[in-house]
């Protein structure tokens, strides 16, 4: 009778964690009272300016969204997050982001898009499992070289910033399908463009191109590019013949 009651109290309380895991938190103050097993967060429009140093306390956090606030930086301790997958910081005004931000390095999503960053932290090589960068609408003139260790990145998103050129080390991103610059101020593209075997969608509008590396037409498995916008653009003729395909 009694190991029936323990079977019966441990099944409850195991339904019970499950139950709070799955649980979405949508109050800081709620998530706190038992931080350990939260696992999804969203504070969005929560009028946030700042986030409390206690961020850190949720050591098995998976998903954290901080969208539509008035966030103009992150606490170091956001660090602490190892086991973040998801982190969505759109419509803030973060204008930079704490070196510790390369500790998360189980993140796959990092969405950053309609802030004020200005540069990018080359700790940011470190975020080896990620798969989405989405950074739209920023002020970024430049990406940091590190940017060519993101190993599984295949969405890097950078379109309406103030790039003028992109990193040689852009070429290493081998897993990459979509690359989007739309909206910039590029005036060229490295030739290590061509090494991004995987993309299948490149997205260069509204530049400032006057030509394209030779190396574009061996991007063979290429199925879009975008290049309307770049009124002084000259393509050389090999180029026109692997666009025309490509249409």
């Amino acid at each position: 009778m009694k190991a029936a009651f323990l079977l019966i109290t441990l099944f409850l309380l195991n339904s019970v964690t499950r139950a709070q895991e799955d649980k979405i938190y949508n109050s800081l103050a709620d998530a706190l009272v038992n931080p350990g097993v939260v696992v999804t967060l969203d504070l969005t429009l929560n009028d946030l300016s700042e986030l409390p140093e206690t961020i850190g306390s949720f050591s098995n956090l998976k998903e954290l969204y901080l969208n539509a606030n008035k966030l103009n930086t992150l606490p170091e301790n956001i660090g602490k997050l190892g086991n973040l997958r998801i982190l969505s910081l759109n419509a803030n005004a973060i204008t930079n982001l704490p070196s510790a931000i390369g500790k998360l390095t189980n993140l796959k999503d990092l969405e950053l898009q309609d802030n004020k960053l200005t540069e990018l932290p080359s700790g940011m090589g470190t975020l080896v499992r990620l798969v989405k960068l989405n950074l739209i609408n920023n002020q970024l003139p430049t990406l940091p070289e590190t940017i060519g260790k993101l190993n599984e990145l295949a969405t890097l998103e950078l379109d309406d910033n103030l790039i003028t050129s992109l990193p040689v080390s852009i070429g290493n991103l081998s897993k990459l399908t979509t690359l989007s610059l739309n909206n910039n101020q590029l005036t060229n593209l490295p030739e290590s463009i061509g090494k991004l075997s995987g993309l299948q969608s490149l997205y260069l509008g509204n530049n400032q191109l006057t030509a394209l590396p030779a190396s574009i037409t061996k991007l063979t498995n290429l199925k879009y590019i975008h290049l309307q916008g770049n009124p002084n653009l000259v393509l050389t003729p090999a180029q026109k013949e692997f666009i025309e395909k490509i249409k």
